[in-house]
C-alpha cells in the first residue's frame, strides 16, 4: 500500500512540475493558412489568384438540372423559347417577365454577378499594393476592371436600374445598402 501511495505522489508531483514549467511558446501557433484581405495580397501569385476568382461566378449560371438552368433565362425572356415541363416554374416566371425574388434564375444571376463584382472590387483595391512586375500588375487590374464592367453590363440588361458598388464591402461600409442607379450611371461608373 505504501508503494502505491508513493507512486501516486510521484505522479502528482511530476504532473504539477510539468504544468508549471510547460513551454507555452510550443503550444502557441500561428495559422498560416488563415488569410485576411489585409494579409493575403503580398505577392504576384496572390494577384493572379484574386483575378482567377473573378471568373468563378460565371460557372453557376451555366449549370442545369431537373428544373432547367439559369442560362435559360436569357432565351426564355425573348419569348422565342417554350417548354412543357411542369417543374420549370422559373421559366414560366421569366416568360411572363416576372423578375423578382420568386424567380430562382434572377436570384442566381443577381447573387453570382454581384459576387463577381465584389471580387473584382477587392482585386482592383489590393493589387496596386503588391510589389510585382508593373506590366503584369496592370494586366491583372485591366482584367479585373473588364470583368466588373461585364458583370454590370449583364445586370443592367437583366434588371435595368441596379446598385453601383465600386469598393469592397464589409459590415461597416456605406455601400452595404446602396441605392439603385440608372443604366447610364452604371455605364459611366465603369468607364473610368
Amino acid at each position: 500500500m505504501k508503494t502505491y501511495k508513493n507512486f501516486i505522489r510521484t505522479i502528482v508531483v511530476l504532473t504539477a512540475v510539468s504544468l508549471t514549467s510547460s513551454c507555452s511558446d510550443f503550444l502557441d501557433e500561428e495559422d498560416e493558412s488563415n488569410f485576411t484581405t489585409d494579409t493575403y495580397f503580398t505577392k504576384a501569385e496572390h494577384a493572379e489568384s484574386a483575378v482567377n476568382g473573378i471568373y468563378e461566378p460565371l460557372v453557376p449560371i451555366t449549370n442545369s438540372g431537373f428544373g432547367g438552368g439559369t442560362w435559360l433565362m436569357l432565351e426564355f425572356a425573348t419569348g422565342l423559347a417554350n417548354t412543357s415541363l411542369g417543374q420549370a416554374t422559373n421559366i414560366y416566371l421569366v416568360k411572363d417577365l416576372i423578375n423578382n425574388s420568386d424567380n430562382g434564375y434572377g436570384s442566381s444571376y443577381w447573387n453570382e454577378y454581384y459576387t463577381g463584382i465584389s471580387r473584382a472590387n477587392l482585386a482592383i483595391e489590393k493589387i496596386p499594393e503588391i510589389n510585382m512586375d508593373e506590366t503584369e500588375k496592370q494586366n491583372y487590374l485591366a482584367e479585373a476592371k473588364f470583368f466588373r464592367a461585364y458583370y454590370y453590363f449583364g445586370l443592367v440588361r437583366m434588371f435595368g436600374n441596379i446598385p453601383i458598388i465600386t469598393n469592397s464591402v464589409d459590415l461597416a461600409s456605406e455601400q452595404l445598402y446602396p441605392e439603385q442607379a440608372t443604366a447610364k450611371a452604371v455605364y459611366q461608373s465603369n468607364n473610368k
